[in-house]
């Protein structure tokens, strides 16, 4: 079949034609963006190379579709969806050829298309450390376990786990991620500092120590020992983590929390208004003092 104006050779149409998978014309297709699991927009321009490439072999791996009208917020003028393989699908578009091999699935969940499309970017190594936790975020916010990604998505649980560490990290933390700067080693340090501005800081001294050239692991340890230890002088909010520490500071020395105690754990969101103002009733009435609880918003 000849296809005018296309800049695939003659040995990469042969190679679509003969592949022994049907081909999809591209105006067909729908191309979600938003569903794929890299965070930026895929882009002809994004794909040269592969384009390129694809122009003189052929297509290694054909992407995967389903039809389109499956899920709510379809569009209406499309036959497919792409669930893998935006990249390939733009290539395509680049050299202006018309129909791509593809496979179809159909009647599945959207919890196993994107799992396709996870696991596809993942084999390619074309996501970066933050695109792969962004893409088990939903997995994960849903309830289902570390246990249960790992075997969904074929990676072993400490991938899940660094991943799963890197959605609790500081935004401007996740940033240097996404930019390659840090590395699943800092993530894991990173994360052990649960006070946020010391975790930015120390992101941002590593940050600086790869622009020099310094990568070594003594240069990260002694970073984050300098940092990780909060200096006694420092006035500022405290997190969870350090008022839960004085909480267990003050029941080491004094046994019972009491009232300061309690105000610790109310600050650190363990106990609820009222009960912490039932405390303070109670205290009030130990010591012979008038108190009545304030109205609350239930």
């Amino acid at each position: 079949m000849d296809y005018p104006g296309s800049f695939m050779s003659e040995t990469a149409i042969k190679a679509d034609e003969n592949s022994g998978l049907k081909l999809f014309e591209l105006s067909k297709i729908y191309s979600d963006h938003e569903f794929n699991c890299r965070m930026d927009k895929v882009v002809p321009t994004d794909v040269i190379d592969l384009a390129k490439s694809i122009a003189d072999k052929g297509l290694l791996s054909p992407i995967i579709l389903r039809p389109c009208g499956e899920k709510d917020g379809d569009p209406d003028n499309f036959d497919y969806v792409i669930v893998a393989g935006h990249r390939r699908f733009q290539a395509y578009r680049l050299n202006n050829h018309p129909v791509i091999p593809a496979m179809v699935r159909q009647n599945e969940s959207q919890e196993t298309y994107k799992s396709l499309n996870l696991v596809e970017n993942i084999k390619r190594k074309q996501l970066n450390l933050l695109e792969e936790a962004k893409a088990i975020e939903d997995f994960y916010n849903s309830g289902r376990s570390r246990e249960w990604i790992a075997k969904e998505l074929g990676v072993s649980m400490g991938w899940v786990q660094v991943r799963c560490m890197i959605l609790e990290l500081e935004p401007e933390v996740q940033n240097e991620l996404a930019a390659g700067i840090l590395t699943t080693s800092h993530v894991r340090k990173l994360y052990s500092i649960k006070d946020r501005e010391q975790q930015l800081s120390v992101a941002l001294r590593i940050k600086e120590a790869r622009q020099r050239g310094d990568v070594s692991t003594s240069t990260v340890d002694s970073i984050i020992d300098k940092d990780k230890k909060p200096k006694a002088t420092t006035k500022k909010r405290r997190s969870v983590h350090e008022i839960e520490k004085m909480m267990e500071h003050l029941h080491q020395i004094f046994g019972m929390y009491g009232l300061t105690g309690r105000a610790l754990a109310w600050s650190a969101g363990h106990i609820a208004n009222y009960e912490f103002y039932q405390d303070i009733k109670d205290e009030a009435r130990e010591q012979g003092i008038s108190y009545d609880i304030p109205d609350l918003d239930v």
